[in-house]
C-alpha cells in the first residue's frame, strides 16, 4: 500500500501531470458557453420553450450567482447560426478533453 501510495505521489509530481489536468480544466471552460447553446437548441426542440429557458435560467442561478451569472444569462442567444458554430466548438473541446485524459491513463496504465 505504502509503495503504491509513493508511486503516485512520485507521479503527480512530474510536469506531464499538470499539463494533461490544465488542458483537461481549461478545454472544459472553453465548452460550457457553447454546451449550454446546444443544449438550449435541443431543449427548444424537444421541450416547451418557457420550460426550457426556465431550467437553464435555474441551472445558471445555480452555478454562477453574480454578475457572471446575469452576463451568461443575457447573452445565450437565440436559434439561427450560432447553433452550428457552438457544435463545431463542442467537438474541438471535446478532443481537447479526452485526447489528454487517453495519454494520461494510458501513461498510468504503462500502455506506450
Amino acid at each position: 500500500m505504502a509503495g503504491a501510495l509513493g508511486l503516485t505521489f512520485r507521479y503527480w509530481m512530474q510536469t506531464e501531470v499538470h499539463v494533461f489536468a490544465f488542458s483537461v480544466a481549461a478545454n472544459v471552460l472553453l465548452s460550457f458557453f457553447p454546451f449550454l447553446i446546444v443544449m438550449m437548441s435541443i431543449s427548444r426542440l424537444l421541450f416547451n420553450e418557457q420550460t426550457t429557458l426556465a431550467s437553464v435560467d435555474l441551472a445558471l442561478r445555480d452555478f454562477f450567482p453574480d454578475a457572471l451569472g446575469t452576463f451568461l444569462r443575457n447573452n445565450l442567444p437565440g436559434p439561427g447560426p450560432t447553433q452550428v458554430m457552438s457544435i463545431v466548438l463542442l467537438l474541438f473541446t471535446a478532443n481537447g478533453i479526452f485526447e489528454p485524459l487517453e495519454v494520461a491513463l494510458n501513461r498510468v496504465w504503462g500502455i506506450p
